[in-house]
């Protein structure tokens, strides 16, 4: 059981951040974010080429980038690898703030699920489908940053609980 006193909670809540910090900078943002790149996204991606000189591809930003640059040289398109920066600030905040809570976890796993939905759709129009060059631009510009303020904001909502006694309006007629 965990502990219900709030210095407790706090104590526990910079324990679990200080904790994803840690694992964060040894494992993830190295070690596995690279990973992906080296081995989930350079394969799909090659694989989705449609011709073996349309397209260059080079890793960047330590191995957790991939850039795709069009043969002519008029398009560039990148891949970055799940739950950078964009995924910590968000999880560092909601592990101090709801401890107890796994929001973090979900945030992760969010972040994951959404950099796979990026990859398909920049895999999806390099075979020739307009909209997945589309998609992967939303998917990895707004989506990710949505997602992060949302979570941390419905978890920030539920901890507090800032939305009891609080009543949609009524509609006039």
């Amino acid at each position: 059981m965990l502990p219900a006193d709030p210095v407790r909670r706090w104590l526990l809540g910079l324990g679990l951040a200080g904790l994803l910090l840690g694992v964060y900078f040894t494992v993830w943002g190295t070690t596995v974010r690279s990973a992906y790149i080296a081995h989930v996204a350079r394969p799909v991606l090659t694989t989705a080429l449609p011709a073996p000189d349309a397209w260059t591809l080079r890793t960047t930003g330590h191995g957790r980038v991939v850039a795709l640059r069009s043969a002519s040289g008029d398009r560039t398109v990148s891949h970055t690898a799940p739950a950078g920066v964009r995924f910590l600030l968000p999880a560092l905040f909601l592990a101090v703030v709801a401890p107890r809570r796994p929001y973090w976890l979900v945030l992760w796993a969010g972040h994951c699920g959404l950099a796979l939905l990026s990859l398909a759709a920049l895999a999806l129009g390099l075979w020739g489908v307009a909209a997945g060059f589309a998609v992967h631009a939303v998917a990895s510009r707004y989506l990710v940053d949505a997602f992060s303020l949302g979570v941390a904001v419905i978890g920030t909502v539920r901890v507090f609980g800032l939305g009891e006694g609080v009543s949609p309006p009524r509609a006039s007629s």
